[in-house]
C-alpha cells in the first residue's frame, strides 16, 4: 500500500488491512495487489447534466498490473471492496442483452451501460456494512437498521440521476451504479435468493430483473452528493 494523506493514519492502515484481507480470503485469491491510496477531501459532487468520473467515480483498477488506485477518502472502504471484487474477477460478465434491456428500461441513450458495474457495488455495499457492523461491534438488528439506512439512499440518489439529461451515462457507468443497483436493492431478500448469495451469478438474473418495477424520477431532489452509499467508518 502506497499512502498519500495529511493525517494520522494508524485507524485507516488497521481497519484496510482487515478490509483487504476479508475480501482476499472471500475470493482465495494469491495474486500480489498494489493499491495507491489519495486521501484527499475531494467530494462526489453533480456539477453537469451529464456526469464525468470526476464527479462519479472514486477508484480505478489496471487488471493487467494488478495495481488498484483510489483518490477520495470518501467511500474508501467501500470502493476498496468494489475494486478487488474487480481484480479478483468476482463481478463475472454481463450480457449484451441486459444492457439493451436497461438502456430502453430507462430511455438511456449512451452507448455501453456495463451491468456488473452494478452488482459489484451492490456487493461491496452489502460487505461494508456486514464489516463495520462488525469492526464497531453492532448487534444484527442495528447491521439490519443499516441495511434499511443504504436501501433508502440508494434509491433517492437513483431518483436523482434520473432527472438528468438521458445521455447521463456518457462517459461512465452511471446507469449501473446507481439505478439498476436501485433495483436490486428494492427486494433485497428475494435479490439475493434469486443470486444465490453468489457475486458473479447472472443465470436468473436477466430474468428476475424483468420483474422489477422501474424506479420513478423525484423531481423534488435538490442536493448534489454523487456518493453510492451512506454507511461508512471514519477514516
Amino acid at each position: 500500500m502506497h499512502i498519500y494523506h495529511d493525517q494520522d493514519i494508524t485507524t485507516f492502515i488497521n481497519t484496510i488491512i482487515r478490509y483487504i484481507n476479508y475480501i482476499y480470503n472471500l475470493s482465495k485469491a494469491k495474486k500480489d495487489v498494489t493499491i495507491y491510496y489519495y486521501l484527499t477531501n475531494c467530494k462526489k459532487k453533480m456539477k453537469t447534466k451529464i456526469l464525468t468520473p470526476d464527479q462519479v467515480n472514486t477508484g480505478s483498477t489496471n487488471m493487467l498490473t494488478g495495481v488498484i488506485h483510489i483518490w477520495r477518502q470518501e467511500e474508501v472502504y467501500k470502493t476498496t471492496i468494489h475494486e478487488l471484487i474487480h481484480l479478483f474477477h468476482l463481478d463475472g460478465f454481463h450480457s449484451l442483452e441486459l444492457s439493451e434491456y436497461y438502456k430502453k428500461k430507462y430511455q438511456c441513450t449512451s452507448q455501453d451501460v456495463l451491468i456488473n458495474e452494478a452488482v459489484t457495488d451492490f456487493w461491496a455495499i452489502l460487505i461494508n456494512i456486514f464489516l463495520t457492523t462488525k469492526l464497531v461491534n453492532k448487534s444484527y438488528d442495528e447491521f439490519v437498521l443499516f441495511i434499511n439506512c443504504e436501501k433508502t439512499f440508494i434509491k433517492y440518489q437513483a431518483q436523482k440521476i434520473l432527472n438528468l439529461n438521458k445521455n447521463y451515462n456518457l462517459y461512465t457507468n452511471v446507469l449501473s451504479y446507481y439505478v439498476v443497483k436501485a433495483e436490486l436493492f428494492e427486494n433485497l431478500s428475494r435479490t439475493l435468493k434469486i443470486m444465490d448469495v453468489k457475486i458473479n451469478n447472472y443465470d436468473k438474473l436477466y430474468k428476475y430483473v424483468q420483474t422489477i418495477k422501474k424506479i420513478q424520477q423525484n423531481k423534488n431532489i435538490n442536493d448534489k452528493t454523487l456518493r453510492m452509499s451512506i454507511i461508512e467508518l471514519n477514516v
